[in-house]
């Protein structure tokens, strides 16, 4: 069963009184107990489509459903509010100061539903454990806490309703590489243990390689990949995705790539392909029309010269 289908996504903003695209016809699902990885470079628009899905931003145009439920209608957005949570980047600005780590977790759930203070002091204490804190940490400002702590203090808040979907935005690039593995061990235990699916917003190929199953990769506001994590990092389709993994895998792994391709910059194509001023590979109908996805069930690309 599908748990998350988002369908012709579609978020625009003005900067300097210019309306420009940051996401434009994003698509994809998400089944239950899935990891599903989006990948892209900074501003390519990812994190706005964390945010629409959360609901902390309007989408201009497109559908969004959970568990069923229309997303886009507040009447579907009030019945699964509790089944989706999300963690951020900068774990530190997601707390209130002013409250200890113990009150801090109990936010996840003290707005969604009216919970005995009892219950609600025992669910936040079994969250804190299983996500590795002490309980000398109780009474402890969050802001005190290491960034990995605090992190742990985040994924605790967000376990806290037994959420279906986590939405991660970014929420491991923050940290070094050992606290970083053990975030990751964490989510990996709280997907075995409870069947949680996940939307893993990242930049790095290599972690989302590691803890997801299907990955999507983003630019300019588009999908230009997605499938199987597996193939696409090994044998990506796209000449973007090719780009991207030739920056991260040894020089042993051909991708069909040339960093060259940067010195044949052609004119943008404001109608076409938004990679065609770069790749290598362009033609004529890449400047004409975006390409549309091709490719199997397993790996799609929006390429038109996929053979």
């Amino acid at each position: 069963m599908m748990l998350l289908e988002v369908e012709g996504l579609e978020k625009s903003f003005i900067k300097d009184r210019v309306r420009f695209s940051a996401v434009d016809g994003v698509s994809f699902t998400i089944a239950e107990g899935e990891c599903f990885g989006l990948i892209g470079e900074s501003g390519c628009g990812k994190s706005t489509v964390a945010r629409l899905i959360a609901r902390l931003l309007k989408e201009d145009k497109g559908s969004i459903r959970f568990l069923g439920k229309d997303l886009t209608k507040k009447a579907g957005e009030k019945q699964v509010r509790r089944a989706m949570q999300m963690i951020f980047q900068n774990p530190t600005d997601s707390f209130d100061p002013r409250y200890s780590l113990l009150d801090s977790v109990k936010q996840g759930l003290r707005f969604l539903e009216k919970v005995p203070k009892e219950e609600l002091d025992r669910l936040a204490k079994e969250a804190i454990a299983f996500v590795g804190l002490k309980e000398s940490y109780y009474r402890q400002p969050v802001h005190q806490l290491s960034g990995g702590e605090c992190q742990r203090a985040a994924i605790a808040r967000a376990i806290l309703g037994n959420p279906q979907l986590i939405i991660c935005d970014e929420a491991t690039s923050a940290l070094d590489v050992s606290v970083q593995a053990q975030v990751v061990s964490l989510l990996k235990r709280l997907q075995r243990e409870q069947g949680t699916a996940y939307l893993f917003i990242t930049h790095d190929l290599i972690l989302a390689q590691g803890i997801c199953s299907r990955i999507a990769v983003m630019y300019q506001g588009r999908l230009v990949e997605c499938g199987d994590a597996q193939r696409i990092i090994h044998s990506p389709l796209h000449p973007y995705t090719q780009m991207l993994v030739s920056c991260i895998l040894p020089p042993r792994v051909t991708t069909g790539f040339s960093p060259m391709a940067y010195e044949r910059l052609r004119e943008p194509a404001p109608d076409g392909c938004g990679f065609y001023a770069f790749c290598p590979r362009a033609c004529a109908d890449c400047r004409a029309a975006v390409p549309s996805m091709q490719g199997d069930a397993q790996q799609q690309a929006a390429c038109c010269r996929i053979v």
